[in-house]
């Protein structure tokens, strides 16, 4: 949407990993402190990635809309659903 389409000489980061909080399953438990558990984590991990300055991040898996929207606003570039291949292959070249 509005995220960037060129980059000069991009700071690429690989994560082979989603970016979501992991839900307890088989417990009775309160939604409120659960939501702000996942709130809080997603933006403990946006904080660490944009911390490293990427331009453009892959991720091999799904990431969450809160993540999405973070990363979003912080100007990073992001590419989801990617596969183990093509991950490798930039790997190499970069």
């Amino acid at each position: 949407k509005s995220m960037l389409t060129a980059l000069n000489n991009p700071k690429i980061l690989i994560l082979q990993c989603a970016i979501v909080y992991q839900r307890v399953e088989g417990k009775l438990l309160s939604l409120e402190p659960v939501i702000m558990q996942e709130t809080e984590y997603l933006r403990n991990v946006v904080a660490r990635i944009s911390a490293l300055k990427p331009d453009i991040v892959l991720v091999q898996r799904n990431v969450a809309r809160l993540a999405q929207e973070s990363l979003q606003q912080l100007g990073i570039t992001l590419v989801l659903n990617v596969k183990t291949t093509v991950l490798e292959r930039i790997a190499r070249c970069t």
